[in-house]
């Protein structure tokens, strides 16, 4: 495999996972992505699921019985070390995230419209649900469109909290990164323990794809995490 077309997440073999991203490439369809990574990278065994993404804020936690892969929803949350977890992006930011102690890890897609719906906050309560802890978590922000490029109408910039908005006559741009490190630090987590590669899909054509800079986007990025 060319793993020029792959990053790791960094720092989730220190608690016992695997998690990386597939980057821009020569593949011709979605699947080939998904195939590699069952192949090649995913033990075998390991079921991969590829949640429905909906642009929205529900979390899914899924349990040890699961017969297909009919998830709708932007998060999945898991204890069960026979799955590997998916997300697929190309501007909203895939969020990993993985604890030692109780087991659990998760997969989150988060779009402006998750993150003005709440999806930070329902991860919170799922995660208190579960008895997971924020402070162990080990987060991973991956590659996303920065706030250099991410402009919202003046109708979606209302939505969000003035500090993470910047105003540029009647044009606005939204941190979205910063919204969400701010949110999960304020639920408790370490700020040691969030790690965010901070590079723009907008303005990375040769390494990222980008619906923004593209205007469309038939093959994501996709983001992957399981138990080692």
């Amino acid at each position: 495999m060319d793993y020029a077309l792959m990053e790791k997440y960094d720092r989730f073999g220190e608690v016992g996972f695997n998690a990386g991203i597939f980057l821009k490439g020569s593949w011709k369809k979605q699947n080939d992505i998904y195939s590699k990574l069952q192949s090649e990278i995913v033990p075998a065994g390991k079921k991969t699921i590829v949640p429905k993404q909906t642009h929205g804020s529900n979390i899914v936690i899924l349990g040890d019985s699961f017969g297909n892969d009919g998830i709708a929803a932007d998060g999945v949350l898991c204890g069960n070390g026979d799955y590997c977890l998916t997300i697929k992006t190309a501007d909203c930011i895939p969020v990993m995230l993985a604890e030692r102690e109780t087991g659990f890890f998760g997969a989150i897609h988060v779009g402006w419209r998750g993150l003005a719906g709440g999806i930070i906050e329902n991860l919170y309560l799922s995660i208190k649900n579960l008895d997971m802890n924020f402070n162990r978590l080990y987060i991973s922000l991956g590659p996303s469109i920065g706030s250099c490029c991410f402009e919202l109408g003046g109708e979606v910039a209302v939505l969000f909290d003035d500090g993470f908005v910047t105003a540029d006559n009647d044009r606005y741009f939204l941190d979205a990164r910063g919204l969400i490190k701010e949110k999960l630090l304020s639920s408790g987590a370490s700020k040691n323990k969030i790690l965010d590669m901070a590079e723009c899909t907008s303005c990375n054509a040769k390494k990222y794809y980008s619906f923004r800079r593209d205007g469309h986007a038939q093959i994501q990025m996709v983001s992957y995490i399981y138990k080692s």
